[in-house]
């Protein structure tokens, strides 16, 4: 409740009393957008997240050693907040060090695959001015940078 409401002293106190940890189970979740896409995640504290936008309670939960998710959930959250267009919640899970310990657990041709769809996502931007907020956003702060700066090279070299 305290992430719907946003209500970021509520979840810090909930996160310092009872840890995250324990609230995160492996269930099968499948979220469905307005333009008909499907999400599938693993973590409930995933798809909550991505619905309510809350940048402040990302970047915190991101930071906790209890924030676990899945392989799945990694692709979902991205694929998900780059579809409903939330800039700022893509680069603050990229940018967080679960996003990059996540990232580094894929295989290489999964973790090529994630940075390929998310340039692939920029590049299709029509908007000119809204393209290049997108690649300033999460190109050059996000995927320059390790661990995901050698998969961007290959995937730029390749076309």
């Amino acid at each position: 409740m305290a992430l719907k409401y946003k209500s970021f002293s509520t979840l810090k106190y909930l996160v310092s009393e009872y840890r995250l940890r324990q609230s995160l189970k492996n269930l099968d979740i499948v979220v469905r957008t307005s333009d008909g896409a499907e999400y599938p995640f693993k973590t409930l504290i995933m798809p909550i997240l991505a619905k309510v936008k809350d940048v402040e309670a990302l970047s915190f939960l991101a930071r906790q050693d209890g924030f676990v998710f899945s392989a799945q959930d990694l692709n979902s959250f991205i694929s998900m907040t780059l579809s409903e267009k939330w800039l700022q919640g893509v680069k603050t899970f990229l940018a967080s060090p679960s996003a990059s310990f996540y990232f580094t657990a894929l295989s290489f041709e999964e973790q090529k695959l994630m940075v390929e769809r998310i340039v692939k996502f920029v590049s299709n931007v029509d908007d000119s001015k809204t393209k290049k907020t997108y690649i300033q956003g999460i190109i050059d702060e996000c995927l320059t940078k390790r661990p995901f700066n050698k998969h961007l090279v290959l995937t730029l070299i390749e076309g």
